[in-house]
């Protein structure tokens, strides 16, 4: 979905329970560029919210989520060329573990970290964020 229907999606009864019942793993596509950015949705200590609670905040703000990359390309920029798709969805008791490894998996087969020595680079996740392992609770 384009980031229009993303902030439509996360305004909408229906769609926010929906997000908010899952985990998942989800992909970000720069469409101007093709790169891609990898990020997961689980539920810390208890939280119950899921990707909503991830979609919700690239669905205002900065639309960076953190990610230095992101943030540096400027919320305008993410509005008119960024979409939104889930990967792979995992229900509420599914550890962070197992799903920080299949976000990883998934970073690994689409390519999407960015490194140093690129030479032609085509992902917005770091090095950081794949090699972090400190998440695994």
């Amino acid at each position: 979905m384009t980031h229009r229907q993303l902030v439509a999606a996360v305004n909408n009864e229906e769609w926010r329970a929906a997000l908010g019942s899952v985990q998942a793993v989800y992909l970000q596509t720069d469409r101007r560029t093709g790169w891609h950015y990898v990020g997961s949705a689980y539920s810390r200590k208890g939280a119950s919210h899921g990707l909503l609670s991830r979609w919700k905040e690239y669905a205002s703000g900065d639309h960076s989520g953190g990610n230095k990359q992101l943030r540096n390309l400027g919320a305008g920029y993410i509005e008119k060329n960024f979409q939104y798709s889930i990967l792979e969805i995992f229900d509420m008791n599914k550890s962070p573990k197992e799903i920080i490894d299949r976000e990883h998996w998934w970073m690994d087969t689409l390519g999407s970290v960015r490194r140093n020595n690129d030479e032609v680079p085509h992902g917005y996740n770091s090095v950081a964020e794949r090699e972090n392992s400190d998440q695994h609770e």
